[in-house]
């Protein structure tokens, strides 16, 4: 952490000392929390650090994030025709990957179920645009290796250390107009007028894996057994969709729709859900990533009233379809595995913009009682405030 700073302190100077230079750079700075007072009073929260440079050879454009366990370092948009452009990342994580240090059960932390996640990752990516639809091809490979915390039990069986091939497949089509909150990532929330949908498909191929999990639920007899058990080789997919109208000067509707449909996934590819925060996908009330579902679709609305100058406020509500194994976080052999179960969360919130590129956010929700939590009420609060910088 202490080197990423200093190398983005060094640029911050030289960027300084030239206005024409800064035009060709950003540093976004961000941080944030979420909590979830009941049942269980518990919280995660994170900090950003982001430097852009623009126009690059080639018109390519490099990004260097270091976001609380996460560093990143992406290229993208160098030019090999008019509409075809080359790119790549690298990516580390540890500790608190896919945060599965929480094991979240019907809305209870189970702490002896969690352990620790670390990944390097690395890829090529491939586009080709040709404006409203995008396409793009990413070849990448992460290693993954775990470690058990002070609270993990002894009987559960960890992930083995792998190397992952992952292929990815995606398709964008986009008309939303162009807005701050879209392009600037110290502002975690859209604002969408326009229409946008996109599609990803992909395959995990692993050298290594082996089943996983409670070391109980890996025998003959238990049914739960195949929930980590059947993962060497998953297949997923994912759709989303955004839609907003400008009804008025003041007031704005959007809504979004988040679907996703895999194959022989584990704990370790399967989507998160839950909590307010941009990491996850949204559902207001629950905590945050504690819902980990194979197949499942949730439809988000919210309704915008701009108050003065830029700053906004408003109602929300998530609504998601899921199998009740899914609910339950057992296997779906187990239970229906069609998406029976629904779980609704309502909120509000504050979108404030001020001055030079400050941002607040500040979101509460509530999940309305359901029969595949343990207790209730189920509420989060999350409050986030960024700046660019320059």
């Amino acid at each position: 952490m202490r080197s990423t700073l200093a190398t983005l302190a060094l640029i911050c100077s030289m960027v300084s000392a030239s206005p024409a230079l800064a035009q060709q750079n950003h540093l976004y700075a961000g941080l944030g929390v979420e909590v979830w007072p009941t049942p269980e009073a518990q919280g995660h929260g994170y900090g950003m650090l982001t430097y852009q440079r623009l126009d690059m050879w080639r018109g390519a454009q490099l990004e260097l994030t270091f976001n609380t366990d996460t560093l990143f370092l992406g290229v993208r948009g160098v030019q090999l025709g008019e509409r075809l452009s080359l790119g790549g990342f690298a990516k580390g994580e540890v500790i608190f990957s896919g945060l599965l240090v929480d094991y979240y059960e019907r809305g209870i932390m189970a702490p002896e179920r969690g352990f620790a996640a670390n990944y390097v990752q690395a890829g090529v990516q491939l586009d080709v645009e040709s404006a409203p639809v995008f396409m793009q091809l990413e070849l990448g490979g992460s290693q993954w290796s775990f470690a058990r915390r002070e609270a993990t039990a002894q009987d559960l069986v960890l992930p083995a250390t792998m190397a992952v091939f992952e292929p990815r497949l995606r398709v964008t089509f986009w008309s939303i107009r162009d807005d701050v909150s879209i392009s600037e990532p110290h502002r975690h929330y859209w604002r969408v007028v326009g229409f946008g949908a996109g599609a990803e498909l992909g395959v995990d191929v692993r050298e290594g894996w082996e089943p996983w999990g409670q070391r109980e639920a890996l025998g003959e007899d238990d049914p739960a057994r195949l929930r980590n058990a059947s993962g060497r080789v998953p297949l997923l997919a994912r759709f989303w969709m955004r839609h907003g109208i400008q009804a008025h000067d003041r007031f704005r509707y959007q809504g979004a729709l988040y679907a996703s449909l895999g194959q022989d996934e584990d704990d370790l590819t399967r989507s998160r859900a839950g909590g307010m925060s941009p990491y996850s996908v949204s559902m207001a009330g629950m905590p945050w990533a504690s819902l980990l579902p194979d197949n499942f679709f949730i439809v988000q609305l919210s309704a915008h009233l701009r108050v003065v100058r830029a700053h906004e406020v408003g109602v929300l509500v998530d609504a998601m379809q899921l199998a009740e194994a899914d609910a339950l976080r057992v296997n779906e052999e187990t239970s229906n595995s069609g998406l029976s179960a629904a779980m609704v969360g309502a909120g509000l919130f504050t979108d404030w913009r001020w001055g030079d590129g400050w941002q607040v956010h500040t979101r509460a929700g509530y999940t309305l009682p359901n029969p595949y939590m343990r207790e209730a009420p189920h509420l989060s609060v999350w409050a986030s405030l960024g700046k660019r910088i320059f």
